[in-house]
């Protein structure tokens, strides 16, 4: 901050001065004096833009995917009752470290078994396809010792999903009973 000229204003005297920024700013005398003022304000601006600055991911969809893990495991959510999570992942930085960046954008954060909460061991980065099908509500079926939901069986034996689920499910046939036509 440079003093450039002198002005009155009111019973104080005041400097009109040039910010290191190029902005000039009328001071106080007193305070120019002191080194109370430093600069035209722009100086607390950039301070308080870092330290509020921790990970610079906000806009990110990482970080969108991050705060609704939060919010599910903080119980505000009905549909996740009783669900908790690692208490180092209450900070981003942490979670990232720990998890990594999924390995394709459309990646999101998956609870291997959906009775456990959000802990390194029981979290997965997958695609939406393997998510759906890591759902509680989904029918898991054993069929020749594999258990897979109805899509999976669908895909696994070239039958037409609706064609199983309807068998399977509206007209209760079981799982030998509802392929049997397709093989």
């Amino acid at each position: 901050m440079t003093a450039i000229s002198r002005e009155r204003r009111g019973s104080h005297g005041h400097w009109i001065c040039r910010c290191d920024c190029g902005k000039t700013h009328s001071v106080r005398v007193g305070h120019l004096f002191s080194g109370a003022i430093k600069s035209c304000g722009c100086f607390h601006n950039e301070v308080l833009s870092i330290n509020k600055k921790t990970h610079g991911r906000r806009k990110d969809r990482i970080y969108a995917v991050w705060c609704s893990m939060k919010r599910r495991a903080k119980g505000n959510h009905p549909s996740y009752k009783n669900i908790d999570m690692d208490p180092r992942w209450e900070k981003f930085e942490a979670f990232i470290e720990d998890m990594g960046e999924p390995t394709k954008e459309s990646y999101t954060i998956d609870r291997i078994n959906n009775k456990r909460g959000y802990w390194l061991n029981n979290c997965r980065w997958v695609s939406m396809k393997v998510q759906q099908r890591n759902r509680t509500n989904n029918r898991m079926i054993t069929h020749y010792g594999n258990t897979l939901c109805v899509a999976e069986w669908s895909e696994k034996l070239g039958i037409p999903y609706f064609s199983l689920y309807s068998r399977l499910k509206i007209m209760d046939w079981n799982m030998k009973l509802a392929i049997s036509s397709f093989q």
